[in-house]
């Protein structure tokens, strides 16, 4: 054994009918024996253990990467428990230009922490900055030689519809596509089509239903859009209203505009109708409408999730209510349910900022394809995070559809506008 470089050290604990044959095997191997007459002086003698072989490390470094070629092929463990290998033929284990020594963070012969039992050793540890055995240690997307915090995820993807699209794929007759539905679509329709007795203002609201679903119809349209989305995604599933869409449409996931608003305005006529009545032509679609609508759509097609909920204000639990409600967002969109949503406000100084990409809502910086919206509903197709300024903390951005657009939204600017106008339709 001992031309093997195999070196034994052996315990023995008040035993000593094991005397002779654990010396003899220490003695042959070139290692040491150490005798403990009772368990409470285990402690001493690993300690020998330890400042006769950890203390004694082989300094041989192939490489040169400054990292032993001892601890690249034995395992470094962490105190997750988690044990790194690494290359001691090649400085950089994982090709993420980032040497395993400064990955690694070694310090060498600290001189002398107390370990317990009256016992201080010389240590060796490892900071570890970043794993040496991966590119990203953290799966943020951000390469370890570029990321400042390489075991904090600083961005992430944290939930997605499953769609191929980014939401929906409606293609007008000019090819051009958008991701969802827009009321605007429904103004030449009420310049041509509409109430020919040239009414204005709140007349027309209460009389033209194109001219609802001009300025009004965003929640009839985010309810309509869900109930599309699903069925396209879902082999068996129908539509709540016939449709004039192509026969093949479930499969292609293409949406003719024309037809989408044929559809939108049966759903109107059928369950997500703006009445003409005074609280409607300020409200738009009754969220308990767009409650019991979407709950009976998912139970006619089988889904498992049926309870439809509007999430409710809770002033004396604020903070926990936005943790819950970004769970419930993550959780519906695991699930490849459409998360509708409401924005409200009474002051014309404070819409919400709908920014035109993820980079934007996160340093909140305005550009001139941003949106905003005052009173609106939409809805989240996506969830996104990263790191704050504190440690372990992080900040979320909702990825959401608008106007047929995807857009992006500060998820406490919206959070903090919370109340029984703003919130989700959460489907458990």
């Amino acid at each position: 054994m001992y031309s093997w470089g195999i070196q034994i050290y052996a315990v023995n604990v008040a035993n000593a009918a094991t005397h002779r044959t654990l010396q003899s095997m220490t003695t042959q191997t070139g290692g040491e024996y150490y005798y403990a007459s009772t368990a409470g002086q285990l402690e001493t003698v690993f300690a020998s253990v330890i400042g006769n072989t950890t203390e004694q490390i082989d300094p041989t470094d192939a490489d040169g990467d400054g990292l032993y070629d001892i601890y690249e092929t034995a395992g470094m463990k962490l105190p997750n428990e988690h044990i790194i290998h690494t290359d001691p033929t090649n400085p950089d284990s994982d090709g993420d230009g980032l040497t395993d020594y400064q990955e690694t963070g070694i310090v060498y012969n600290v001189d002398k922490r107390y370990i317990g039992n009256g016992l201080s050793l010389n240590v060796t540890y490892f900071e570890m900055r970043s794993y040496p055995d991966r590119k990203d240690s953290d799966d943020d997307r951000l390469l370890d030689n570029v990321d400042d915090r390489p075991l904090t995820a600083d961005y992430c993807q944290v939930a997605k519809l499953n769609s191929k699209y980014s939401y929906l794929n409606i293609v007008d007759n000019n090819n051009k596509s958008y991701d969802g539905g827009d009321q605007g679509w429904w103004e030449n329709k009420a310049f041509f089509e509409g109430d020919p007795n040239g009414l204005i203002g709140q007349e027309k609201l209460r009389y033209d239903k194109y001219y609802r679903l001009a300025n009004l119809g965003c929640g009839t349209i985010a309810m309509s859009d869900a109930e599309l989305y699903m069925t396209i995604q879902n082999n068996g599933y129908n539509l709540s209203v016939p449709s004039t869409f192509d026969a093949d449409f479930q499969q292609t996931g293409l949406c003719n505009k024309d037809a989408y608003m044929d559809y939108v305005e049966e759903q109107y006529g059928k369950k997500y109708k703006i009445r003409g009545d005074s609280l409607s032509i300020n409200v738009g679609v009754f969220p308990g409408q767009m409650k019991r609508g979407f709950s009976d759509f998912l139970s006619a097609n089988g889904n498992s999730s049926t309870s439809v909920e509007w999430a409710r204000y809770n002033a004396e639990a604020f903070d926990k209510q936005k943790r819950d409600i970004v769970n419930d967002i993550e959780s519906m969109l695991n699930k490849d349910i459409p998360v509708v949503f409401a924005y409200h406000t009474f002051s014309d100084d404070d819409p919400i900022r709908l920014y035109s990409s993820l980079e934007n809502a996160k340093e909140k910086t305005e550009s001139k394809d941003d949106g905003t919206a005052k009173s609106h509903y939409m809805t989240i197709i996506g969830l996104h995070k990263y790191a704050s300024d504190q440690p372990m903390q992080y900040k979320y951005i909702l990825e959401v559809e608008s106007w047929g657009h995807i857009y992006y939204i500060d998820y406490d600017l919206y959070a903090n506008k919370l109340g029984y106008c703003s919130n989700i339709l959460s489907v458990y």
